[in-house]
């Protein structure tokens, strides 16, 4: 049957119209992510990511990473001091790794053409290419990417038959992905879940089928060497990047237990950075609208092809959703088991919350009773990632790009497989209308999200921004400190939240001071500070004169009083209905000099 598969695609996807169309999309895909790259300030957490393996770059011996979970694995800061070394010490360079791996997605359609459809690889090529927020995270320094990256190797060793190549693709990139970030453990837990549920779920109901945990453990008898080779491999480069290149053993057992995990746990119960349940619909729905409407179609789709009988059971947990909302008191979203335990902020929570835990139950399971194994293996782990990265206490939101991944995958196998008619939809003229529509729409959001307002404050994507006018600032000290035409070094002392992104800007530049030492805080030449540092004010407000400067920018949504109406117009046109916010910062210039 794939033998068949492969063939038709073959025969209809190779012709001069899907060369054309496929390249020109990946070539506007590498365009956006490369284009300007440094057109956007460095955000705090970006040249945390980026400056660590600058350390290791230029100190390797004294300053390797220690692990620490808040700063993710360390595959990052060890990988970065051989890109520096390359193509320099830049935010352009820093940009351009994850740029990279960004633009490499692009390839994945083409990659599984033999499982879709040509259209449908040429569709998914559009929407990787334009999408707004997978353009914005390929040209951010942040571990997710590499992440991506890790899990679409572990995906491509199934296209291999041999043994080697299929142990060594899958296991060393899934072992790989524990170094990137501590969201691995989610993973695996999800997968193995997945595992266990269908070989259990089969055996229950007696379906005919080979279960995946069945494939596995025959695969690990019958290839055991390739499988243990493949394990030391893995514990090889796990060992190699979290002792530091054998620097800080100690870390090794920190990345393993001691502190990634405890520390997660702890970072979940507390809700360091806050959101509803609803978060990550919210933002898909300003950002990634294409790719929502398509979720639900889908989810329509599924339910209107099955059985009334299923229709019936689908809409009473709509029902139940909808009592739910109304018979729970708005006061308990505030405290107690609702919202410290299952994350439920506001009222409107318990839809997402019931739909999606039934519904990544429900179609798995009767996936599973139609005998489509592949479809209910994906079908769970979009469902599953879109549940937990809902769940997860900390309300972020590049954390919607598991959900998006993983969903594009699975609407690409549900697509050439459970459509059957899709080809000939895909032909008419309403729907060659509809795709160029929603084209142009996610086009123009990606330009406007990562070109005519990059790291502007009135993007939910930017999260904390640096401002543009701190990053002028920046580059004006920076020209001062390095001057070779002034009569003495000057100095600059920076304290308080300054120290990131400032210190990527200016970091080894003569003069430049983040710990003041015994030195007189009147004896430096600039000082930045905090605008509520009044002890710093007191002091330089005879020798120095003040100018203040927006720091950082934000905006959060009301989530508890936004309207239908404010929701659809910030989706259209990401106008904010409240006030972005705006941290600033002083900075003292010693009277008789300028900036």
């Amino acid at each position: 049957m794939k033998k068949q598969l492969s063939q038709s695609n073959n025969n209809e996807a190779y012709n001069n119209t899907f060369w054309i169309i496929i390249s020109s999309l990946i070539l506007l895909g590498i365009l956006l992510r490369f284009f300007h790259i440094d057109l956007r300030p460095f955000h705090h957490d970006e040249s945390l990511n980026a400056i660590y393996g600058r350390y290791f770059y230029h100190h390797p011996t004294t300053h390797y990473y220690k692990y620490h979970p808040m700063l993710h694995g360390p595959f990052l800061y060890c990988v970065y001091p051989f890109w520096y070394q390359i193509f320099g010490t830049t935010i352009s360079s820093a940009r351009i790794f994850m740029a990279t791996m960004g633009s490499a997605l692009l390839f994945l359609p083409y990659i599984f053409r033999s499982y879709l459809k040509s259209n449908i690889v040429l569709l998914l090529t559009g929407f990787l290419a334009t999408a707004p927020s997978l353009i914005y995270w390929a040209r951010y320094v942040r571990h997710d990417s590499p992440m991506l990256i890790a899990i679409s190797l572990s995906l491509i060793a199934f296209l291999f038959k041999c043994p080697w190549k299929r142990a060594l693709l899958f296991i060393v990139p899934f072992m790989v992905q524990f170094t990137i970030k501590e969201n691995a453990f989610l993973h695996f837990a999800i997968l193995f879940l997945y595992l266990f549920y269908e070989a259990i779920f089969v055996k229950v109901f007696k379906c005919e089928t080979e279960t995946y945990l069945t494939k596995v453990l025959t695969f690990c008898k019958k290839n055991i060497i390739p499988i243990v080779v493949s394990v030391l491999i893995g514990a090889f480069l796990f060992i190699l990047f979290f002792s530091a290149f054998f620097n800080y053993p100690q870390g090794v057992l920190d990345g393993l237990y001691r502190k990634s995990l405890a520390y997660w746990v702890e970072q979940h119960n507390i809700d360091r950075i806050k959101g509803p349940f609803i978060y990550q619909i919210l933002f898909l729905s300003w950002y990634e609208q294409v790719f929502l409407i398509a979720v639900i179609s889908q989810m329509f789709h599924f339910y209107m092809k099955r059985s009334k009988n299923i229709r019936i059971i689908f809409s009473t947990i709509l029902l139940i959703s909808i009592l739910l909302n109304q018979l729970i008191p708005e006061a308990r979203f505030n405290s107690g088991f609702l919202s410290e335990v299952l994350k439920l902020k506001l009222p409107l929570d318990i839809y997402p919350f019931v739909i999606l835990m039934f519904h990544a139950v429900f179609s798995t399971s009767i996936l599973l009773l139609e005998k489509k194994n592949k479809l209910a293996l994906f079908n769970y782990l979009f469902t599953a990632m879109f549940f937990t990265y809902s769940l997860v206490g900390e309300k972020v939101p590049w954390l919607s790009l598991y959900p998006i991944y993983f969903g594009v995958i699975f609407l690409s196998f549900y697509l050439s497989e459970e459509v059957s008619d899709f080809h000939f939809y895909f032909k008419t003229t309403w729907m060659k209308a509809l795709i160029a529509l929603c084209f142009l729409f996610q086009l123009r959001m990606a330009i406007m999200i990562n070109y005519s307002r990059a790291g502007h404050a009135t993007e939910l994507i930017s999260q904390v921004h640096t401002s543009t006018q701190y990053e002028s600032l920046l580059f004006k000290l920076k020209s001062k400190l390095e001057s070779k035409h002034l009569p003495r070094q000057h100095k600059l002392l920076i304290l308080k939240e300054n120290t990131w992104p400032l210190t990527w800007y200016l970091y080894e530049i003569p003069g430049f001071y983040y710990i003041q030492g015994i030195t007189p805080t009147q004896d430096y030449d600039y000082v930045l500070s905090s605008t509520q540092d009044k002890t710093t004010q007191d002091a330089l407000k005879e020798t120095h004169h003040l100018i203040r400067t927006p720091f950082r920018w934000w905006w959060v949504p009301p989530y508890k009083t936004m309207t239908f109406k404010q929701w659809f117009n910030y989706g259209l046109n990401h106008n904010p209905w409240t006030v972005t916010g705006t941290m600033d910062v002083n900075l003292y210039i010693k009277k008789g000099l300028t900036l």
